[in-house]
């Protein structure tokens, strides 16, 4: 027995076998195998295998097990035995009498080991004979899926298979709604009930269920019951939320983990709280009574004292909220303002006397149990707790998994919890040395970490701090020079999600005052709010998508929650306070937060007009609106390509749009707006005059002739004509996703477009020209445009070009705006039902009609072809495709497996969608087309793809014609890069089984895989370099290439004619026969 498994006496075990009553093992939990969606069962007779199997209410599929230390694994169903390791080597499990040196640990990673091995095997399902898919084994810790386990308090199925609706989770006395958080591991808040995903809910229509969000799909997950600690999170058996109506009051979220806890707010004596938590159940509590609700609540009217009366035939319940159902007219129903369902009762008094369970209260003060990843950004890499106890901690690159995540509890000074097994800690085991291991927790193990991020421990000089070993990559305690190895922060999440996103450089905009985000001038300053220009305290770096920093062109501060409670925000270090949440995922899709209080906005402090702060979210405030340009606002470009000025502004030569005489003037551009033209005119004009002169004795006549010359200068403004297409447009579908409709031309002149099914003809084809802003032309009908003939009304009509009205296409929301006029966008009728099928502008409410696709194809061929679920597989590599974790994540390679991150849906034949499995409803799409950029996000033109099976095993979007593979050196992510014939990672298959299944022979040096394949370092047949190369135990292992060798490559080196690696010219020449599908080659 290892040394950390706890050395029982005799009479400890006989306490554990006939004296378990107080034991947190006494509740009776399945064993629950997420990989295979199969429960643990104790076979019925002994000397048998145990099995997993489909998940049944008995006694033989639920165990008496503890969570938080070493215990026996006892069936439920035979108390006298437990889950026991006979045969180490083999791996082999049975049900029989409990043996005190057959104990079990369930880590907190859902990993099970045994005190009869060591930590490097544990449980998981199957050995790779098809006989043995459904036998428990101990094998070797891979940490793969079949390893991989669950308890729960109820038959997972019940939960899993349980059928569900769409809600809003309502609290009437507060007039508000449950709000998912954004992240894994943020807090569920409490808002205004609105119809963006995170007010909606996934339930059951009865019964226990998971409460899950429309907005990623995450779970309320209980991440500690004592602390009532409650996150987003992945839906397991800590997911479990009892049914609303079998409830004490039948208004309390409830965790089916404790009937005392109820959902309410973390501090609910502050009116500025939103967080939610479980907190001790209080009837007299506004905060924790709750309804579900199948429609917005906003749509239900509201009555009482100052509301009034219900609509006739309907009642106003308790809370002041207006409907039919009996919650509505049976008890507390006002019958003042509505009707009520009265009953006639007799009463009886009878007075009983209750006794009341005293609970005791947890002592959580300044406890912050969000488990946090420990970074060191000089070394780039997060501090991480191996598997076995008593090993020093690492520095590793940081991954998602529990085993680099840490409970630093009470913070800033306490103990550094490895949330991989809570009774380990960070430790200091030897002061001299300074040598740090993750072992036992003790009372002294206590760490204060420091706001300069240098990490102390009590039980040493403060002239040490935690640093990093430059030798093998561990932490140690050694003197203490504030130098970068000894700089840590903690964060919220995988710091990586941040540090290594996709950057561009913006402006952050408020177009409703006209303004831009500036940087403050220095470290601590607060961000003000000013006129647009190039100075690089206007222009950031921000994340293309997602979650991220906002950093300043000006001193690389990046804007910096300094107290989330007082809304304080400066400009200060990269860290974990500095991340702002996705601007696209905000309440409006407007708005700048923070993920510690995505209730507070960024806008004006209230002391001030030009310096910001986080307030209190107001979507009726100017000043909390935003939006992310990737040109200066102020400047409006013009000119071939981009497409004509603002009514009544010039098109200077260099392509700027304005006013003045720079623009209007010399070099202005005609073509794309008014321009000021100057011609001169001369008139001559000739006038006669006579005089004449008479005396007695002589007549004289004198003519004078005077010849004037005017000048006249004449500005005459010529205005642009008819709008022309760019001759490099091409023809897109207008797209209605939520009527699922397209905008086709009927072939009378001046009719409005109309909305049908969407179809191949020329008709339902336009052109949208210059794009995203331009006029949109028939694509069939030449010569007529998108007109507004009645602005009042908001009438379109397809009309003669040169009436024609100039259209901006937001892509990022679907709108189609009148140009520059954003108060009105495009939707289907004007409130007529008689109107109802064609395109009109009216007051821009986002509304679902009003979401727009532009389409390069026939949307329908790709939304309604035949799918069916595949692996995408890469046989060079030996990879499938596989999803991202989250919305707006990278697609990756990775190892295959049954789970949903692996599995696609494709069509059967043709170009389409690769739909994720793991995510309903999202696609992999380009994001970015000049930069490949590739994330998981809606299905929508740019996510469809060619046909792999007719484009030589490539994944190639129509829109950039580029193949997916690695993105940049990276070995995991992936982008679209030009098509290149010897990039292996850009060669995908199409699978419908698991490519493993079929390829997961096993083979050792004794046994042979089949011809032409090799037998890798750890027994798996495959044609890879990781089956071929080093470690290769038998097959085509030698340094040989081609398709007669296991399809080996030599990686920079050739493959010549022959099969053989190598560097000279007769490998490396074309003219020598070299094969470029299988190495490098040269002219």
């Amino acid at each position: 027995m290892k040394n950390h498994f706890l050395f029982f006496t005799i009479s400890t075990f006989f306490n554990y076998l006939f004296d378990s009553a107080n034991a947190s093992s006494n509740v009776p939990r399945y064993v629950y195998n997420p990989y295979t969606k199969k429960c643990l069962m104790a076979p019925s007779g002994s000397n048998k295998k145990v099995l997993v199997q489909d998940c049944e209410n008995n006694s033989k599929f639920r165990w008496l097990v503890t969570t938080d230390s070493e215990d026996f694994f006892r069936s439920e169903f035979s108390n006298s035995n437990c889950l026991n390791l006979i045969d180490i080597d083999n791996g082999l499990l049975e049900v029989s009498k409990c043996e005190e040196n057959n104990l079990m640990l369930f880590s907190n990673d859902g990993f099970i080991y045994s005190s009869s091995s060591t930590d490097e095997y544990c449980m998981g399902v199957g050995d790779g004979e098809p006989e043995n898919e459904n036998t428990v084994f101990f094998k070797e810790c891979e940490m793969i899926d079949d390893q991989q386990w669950e308890l729960w308090g109820k038959n997972p199925i019940d939960i899993v298979n349980a059928k569900t609706q769409k809600v809003w989770i309502y609290n009437e006395i507060l007039d508000k709604c449950l709000y998912s958080g954004t992240t894994i591991n943020s807090k569920p808040i409490i808002a205004d009930c609105d119809d963006t995903n995170r007010a909606k809910w996934e339930v059951s229509i009865s019964g226990d269920s998971f409460f899950r969000s429309l907005n990623k799909r995450m779970c309320l997950t209980v991440n500690n019951i004592n602390t009532g600690a409650i996150v987003m999170g992945n839906c397991n058996g800590n997911s479990v939320i009892t049914d609303i109506n079998s409830t004490y009051n039948k208004e309390s979220i409830m965790s089916s983990q404790s009937n005392e806890m109820c959902l309410g707010l973390m501090e609910s004596n502050n009116p500025n709280e939103t967080r939610l938590s479980l907190i001790k159940c209080d009837a007299s509590k506004n905060d924790q009574h709750w309804k579900i609700y199948t429609n917005n609540p906003n749509d239900f009217a509201k009555c009482g004292p100052i509301k009034g009366q219900c609509p006739s035939g309907q009642c106003c319940n308790k809370n002041g909220i207006c409907g039919t159902t009996s919650d509505f007219c049976n008890e507390g129903c006002q019958q003042k303002y509505g009707k009520c369902n009265v009953k006639t009762t007799t009463t009886t008094t009878t007075t009983t006397t209750t006794t009341t369970r005293t609970v005791l209260p947890t002592d959580d003060s300044e406890q912050d149990l969000t488990p946090k990843w420990i970074y060191n950004e000089y070394t780039d890499k997060c501090l991480y707790a191996q598997l076995t106890t008593n090993k020093k901690p690492m520095l590793k690159s940081c991954q998602d998994s529990i085993r680099f995540q840490w409970l630093t509890t009470p913070y800033p000074k306490g103990r550094f919890i490895s949330k991989a097994n809570e009774s380990r800690c960070l430790r200091i085991t030897d002061p001299e040395s300074g040598e740090l291991k993750v072992g036992t927790c003790k009372d002294d193990d206590i760490f204060e970490i420091t706001y300069d991020g240098v990490i102390y421990s009590s039980s040493i000089s403060d002239e040490f701090c935690m640093s990093v070993s430059e030798e093998d990559d561990t932490a140690y305690f050694k003197e203490c020079d504030m130098i970068e190895g000894q700089i840590w922060t903690l964060w919220d999440r995988n710091p990586y999600e941040i540090v290594k996103a996709e950057t561009h450089e913006v402006w952050i905009y408020n177009k409703k005052l006209d303004k831009c985000l500036y940087s403050g001038t220095y470290f601590n300053d607060k961000p003000t709010i000013g006129d647009c220009n190039d100075n690089n305290r206007n222009k950031w770096i921000v994340p293309v998508s997602g979650d991220g920093f906002y950093k300043s062109l000006s001193k690389k501060y990046c804007l910096n929650v300094n107290n989330i409670n007082s809304g304080s925000i400066v400009m200060g270090t990269c860290d974990n306070n500095a991340i702002i949440s996705d601007i696209t995922f905000s309440y409006n899709k407007e708005s700048i937060t923070s993920p510690l209080d995505e209730s507070k906005c960024l806008g004006f402090d209230s002391s001030n007009n030009s310096k910001l702060r986080l307030n209190k979210c107001n979507k009726n405030n100017d000043d909390q609106h935003w939006e992310i340009r990737t040109t200066n606002p102020s400047i409006i470009k013009c000119g071939a390509g981009i497409g004509n000025c603002p009514s009544g502004q010039c098109c200077s030569k260099d392509g700027i749009c304005g006013t003045s005489n720079d623009f209007c003037g010399s070099g202005c551009q005609s073509k794309f707006g008014k321009c000021n033209i100057t011609t001169t005119t001369t008139t001559r004009t000739t006038t006669t005059r006579t005089t004449t002169t008479t005396t007695t004795t002589t007549t004289t006549t004198t003519t004078t002739t005077t010849t004037t010359t005017t000048t006249t200068t004449t500005t005459t403004t010529t205005m642009k004509g008819a709008p022309t297409v760019n001759p490099n447009a091409t023809p897109k579908w207008i797209y209605n996703p939520s009527a699922k409709i397209c905008l086709w031309a009927l072939s009378a002149i001046d009719k409005k477009p109309r909305i049908w099914e969407c179809g191949e003809d020329e008709d339902f084809k336009w052109y949208l020209s210059p794009y995203p802003k331009g006029y949109i032309y028939s694509a069939y009908y030449e010569g007529r445009c998108f007109t507004l003939m009645d602005p009042v009304n908001g009438k379109i009509k397809v009309s003669d070009c040169t009436k024609a009205s100039s259209y901006e296409f937001n892509y990022s929301e679907g709108l189609l705006y009148l140009d520059n006029d954003y108060s009105k966008c495009m939707g289907i009728g004007d409130g007529d039902p008689t109107n109802d099928n064609g395109a009109y502008l009216r007051p821009c409410k986002k509304d679902a009609d009003q979401k727009w696709e532009i389409w390069d194809r026939n949307p329908s061929s790709v939304i309604n072809a035949d799918y069916q679920t595949v692996w995408i597989y890469n046989k060079y590599l030996n990879k499938c495709l596989l999803s991202g974790s989250k919305k707006t994540y990278r697609p990756i390679i990775g190892d295959c497996s049954n789970n949903n991150r692996s599995k696609w849906l494709i069509p059967v034949s043709g170009d389409g969608f690769i739909k994720s499995l793991y995510m309903p409803d999202t696609c992999i799409n380009l994001s970015n087309a000049q930069r490949g950029t590739l994330i998981m996000k809606d299905c929508n033109n740019e996510a469809v793809f060619l046909d792999i099976n007719k484009n030589n095993e490539r994944i190639i979007s129509p829109i950039n014609n580029k193949c997916i593979g690695y993105y940049e050196n990276d070995n995991t992510k992936l982008n679209l890069n030009t098509c290149d014939s010897n990039k292996e990672d850009q060669y995908w298959m199409i699978s419908k089984s698991n490519p493993y299944t079929h390829n997961n022979v096993r083979c050792s040096s004794n046994k042979f895989c089949p011809e032409n394949q090799c037998c890798s370092e750890d027994g798996y047949c495959g044609i890879s370099n990781k089956h071929c190369g080093m470690g290769c135990q038998n097959g085509k292992c030698t340094l040989r290439c081609g398709s007669n060798f296991a399809n080996q490559s030599c990686n920079q080196n050739c493959c010549s004619y022959y099969n053989w690696c190598g560097t000279s010219d007769d490998y490396c020449k074309i003219s020598s026969r070299c094969q470029p599908a299988y190495g490098r080659c040269i002219n």
